[in-house]
């Protein structure tokens, strides 16, 4: 839907169109599941270091972009260090499913952040090799964008050391 893409200008500061192909970023709005697939009407072999999907219709469902089917082709389409960025809806029905599926789809390395206030949630998948947090280094790239854009990353670093505090516990356990 290109109303995300605008929301995000405005309200991520996401470069506008003209500043994204020197910035490297190429947005493509499309059939996501299409797209990743390859399917008859879109075939490509592009790699990608990062893709971001935010992939709910107006009733806050999330349809094909859900199953590990399309999360095992995003991760074909990512190149070998890359990086899978949901926006999930928390409070959906189905969340704790697409979790599910992420972590199949991804060998379990996956992120998922509890849901904010207004219920969305964040997970991130790898390719390839597990990413090793620094939360140090972390907080002081938070800080500077703080300062560069005005956007406060605080409490998604508290849901970041809530978060891999939780996988630290379960994998104890196991």
């Amino acid at each position: 839907n290109p109303a995300v893409v605008a929301m995000a200008e405005q309200s991520f500061k996401l470069p506008r169109a003209a500043a994204r192909e020197a910035a490297n970023i190429d947005i493509r709005v499309a059939d996501g599941v299409a797209w990743m697939r390859g399917d008859g009407t879109v075939v490509h072999k592009d790699k990608y270091d990062c893709i971001m999907v935010d992939g709910y219709d107006h009733n806050a469902r999330f349809g094909a972009l859900g199953t590990e089917t399309f999360y095992r082709d995003c991760r074909a389409r990512l190149s070998k260090r890359g990086l899978l960025v949901l926006n999930l809806f928390g409070r959906a029905h189905g969340f704790r499913q697409q979790i599910e599926n992420l972590r199949a789809a991804f060998d379990n390395r996956v992120l998922a952040l509890g849901p904010v206030e207004g219920s969305n949630a964040i997970a991130f998948a790898v390719e390839g090799e597990r990413v090793a947090l620094e939360m140090a280094m972390l907080r002081a790239d938070a800080e500077r964008l703080r300062e560069e854009t005005g956007l406060k990353f605080t409490g998604t670093l508290v849901r970041m050391d809530q978060a891999i505090a939780g996988m630290m516990s379960q994998l104890a356990r196991k």
